[in-house]
């Protein structure tokens, strides 16, 4: 009896760990797309930083 308590106990934590890898793999990739998304919106925001530091530049040499 006490077997079969153990296998039925090994089978529910085998399922509980694939469902939490699963889970925790999931969420992985969702960070790395959001830190994916981040840096890349940082890398344009330097780009028009950069772009508009030109401008002013350039605007200020005209005076």
């Amino acid at each position: 009896m006490l077997d079969s308590v153990d296998e039925s106990r090994q089978k529910i934590l085998e399922v509980r760990e694939e469902y939490r890898n699963k889970l925790l793999e999931a969420e992985r990739l969702r960070l790395e797309a959001l830190a994916a998304q981040e840096a890349a919106m940082k890398v344009e925001s330097e780009k028009k930083s950069q772009a508009s530091d030109s401008q002013k530049k350039k605007k200020g040499k005209k005076k």
